[in-house]
C-alpha cells in the first residue's frame, strides 16, 4: 500500500512539472543591466599649490578621488588646492552604469610655492659684508650681483668691497619648481672696524646676543627712552626692586698683538645704591662667573664699570645719573675696570676667541638702564 501511494505522489510531480515547462513564458520579466566595463584615467596640471585635473576615463558614471593629502572629491575634473609642499600620488576610482569599476593611480605630483627672494645684510670687519638669503621663501639657491662687477653663488657669503660707496646689489633667486625671482638694495658700504654684530640693539640685535641671566627685563630696540647719543632703538635692562641681575655676551675673534676698543651709549639712572653696569672681556662664556670673576691680572674680565662702590652714587646717595659715552661716564665715576685707564683699549695677548659681556644688576630699587651703540673696533696700525 505505501508503495502505491509514493508511486502516486510522485506521477502528480512529475505530471506539475511537465504541465509548467509546456506553459507559454511571454507574461515573465527578466530586468538585466549590461555595460561596458569603464577604465579610469586623469591627466593634471600644477601651478605651485594647485593642481587643475582633467578626467580622461572611458565609460565612467561616477568618480573619487584621492589626492594624497586626505582630501577627497566626487566630481569628474576637480581642482585642488594642496596645504603644503612635496610629493603626492593621486588616485582616480571610477564607476560605470553597469556597476563595474576601475582605479588609476598617477603621479607622484610635485606641488610647492613660488619663490619670494628677499636678503639683508651686516658689515663685516673692513669692507666686507656678509648676505643672507635665508629669508626667501621656497628658496633652492641663490645667485648674486654685487654691482661692483662680481657674481658669487650660495645662500650665506660674505663679500669683499674694493672699495667704500654705495652699491646696487642683486639676489636671484630659485625656487623649488624651477622658477625665479629677483630683489634688490642699495648698500652702503663703509670701511667697518667693528667686530660686534647686533650692535645697534635693535630688535633684530638679539639673535647675535646670548643670554646668561635674564633676571631683569630686557627690551631690545626699545624707544621710549634711550641714551641721548645713541642712534635709534637701544636695548633697556628694566629697574626692579628685588636683588636681580642680566647678563648677556656675544664672542668675537681677536689676534695677538693687535688692539681693540670697547665702546659704549649709556644711560643710568640716579638713584643707584647696590647697583651696577658692567662691560668685561673674558676668555671663557661657560657661566656668569667667567666674566665677574677677576684676579688683578691683566686679563683681568672688568673692563669698563659703573658701579656704586666705585664712585657712582657712592654708595650713599645715590644721587648721580649719567647719559652719553660709556668711557667717559666711567672715568668721572670711579675710574673701574681695566679700560678705565688705557682709554677703552684692549690689547689681545694671543690670538683667540674672547667674550664681550654686559650685567646690569640691582639690589634696590632702580631705574631703568640703557645701552646702544656698544662696539669693538680693531685700532688700525
Amino acid at each position: 500500500m505505501k508503495n502505491v501511494l509514493f508511486k502516486y505522489i510522485l506521477f502528480i510531480l512529475l505530471a506539475f512539472v511537465a504541465f509548467m515547462a509546456c506553459r507559454d513564458d511571454d507574461g515573465i520579466e527578466s530586468k538585466i543591466v549590461d555595460g561596458n566595463k569603464p577604465k579610469a584615467g586623469f591627466s593634471y596640471v600644477a601651478d605651485a599649490m594647485t593642481v587643475t585635473f582633467t578626467d580622461k576615463s572611458v565609460d565612467a558614471e561616477s568618480y573619487y578621488w584621492d589626492f594624497g593629502d586626505g582630501a577627497t572629491s566626487t566630481e569628474k575634473s576637480p581642482v585642488h588646492i594642496y596645504a603644503s609642499s612635496g610629493n603626492y600620488t593621486i588616485k582616480l576610482k571610477v564607476n560605470s552604469a553597469a556597476g563595474y569599476s576601475d582605479t588609476f593611480e598617477g603621479g607622484p605630483v610635485f606641488v610647492a610655492d613660488k619663490v619670494e627672494a628677499a636678503f639683508s645684510s651686516v658689515a663685516e670687519l673692513g669692507l666686507s659684508v656678509y648676505f643672507n638669503a635665508s629669508s626667501s621663501k621656497n628658496i633652492v639657491s641663490a645667485r648674486w650681483d654685487f654691482g661692483d662687477g662680481t657674481q658669487e653663488e650660495g645662500l650665506t657669503i660674505s663679500h669683499a668691497f674694493a672699495a667704500e660707496g654705495e652699491y646696487t646689489v642683486k639676489l636671484t633667486a630659485t625656487g623649488l619648481l624651477g622658477d625665479k625671482s629677483e630683489v634688490t638694495q642699495k648698500i652702503a658700504v663703509t670701511k667697518n672696524m667693528n667686530l660686534l654684530k647686533g650692535s645697534n640693539m635693535e630688535a633684530d640685535a638679539a639673535e647675535y646676543w646670548h643670554i646668561l641671566s635674564e633676571g631683569m627685563n630686557m627690551k631690545w630696540g626699545y624707544t621710549v627712552d634711550k641714551p641721548s647719543t645713541g642712534q635709534g632703538g637701544c636695548l633697556r635692562f628694566e629697574g626692579v626692586s628685588v636683588s636681580t641681575n642680566s647678563l648677556i655676551y656675544q664672542g668675537v675673534q681677536v689676534q695677538a698683538g693687535k688692539k681693540y676698543k670697547l665702546s659704549a651709549q649709556i644711560k643710568v639712572p640716579a638713584g643707584g645704591l647696590n647697583a651696577y653696569l658692567q662691560f668685561y672681556i673674558a676668555k671663557n662664556a661657560s657661566s656668569a662667573s667667567d666674566f665677574i670673576e677677576s684676579s688683578g691680572n691683566p686679563d683681568t674680565n672688568h673692563f669698563l664699570c659703573l658701579n656704586s662702590w666705585n664712585g657712582w652714587g657712592n654708595n650713599t646717595t645715590g644721587t648721580i645719573a649719567a647719559d652719553g659715552d660709556l668711557y667717559q661716564i666711567v672715568r668721572a665715576n670711579g675710574s673701574y675696570g681695566l679700560g678705565a685707564s688705557t682709554g677703552g683699549i684692549y690689547t689681545a695677548t694671543e690670538t683667540r676667541t674672547v667674550y664681550i659681556g654686559i650685567k646690569a644688576f640691582t639690589q634696590i630699587r632702580l631705574g631703568d638702564t640703557y645701552v646702544d651703540t656698544v662696539l669693538f673696533e680693531l685700532q688700525e696700525d
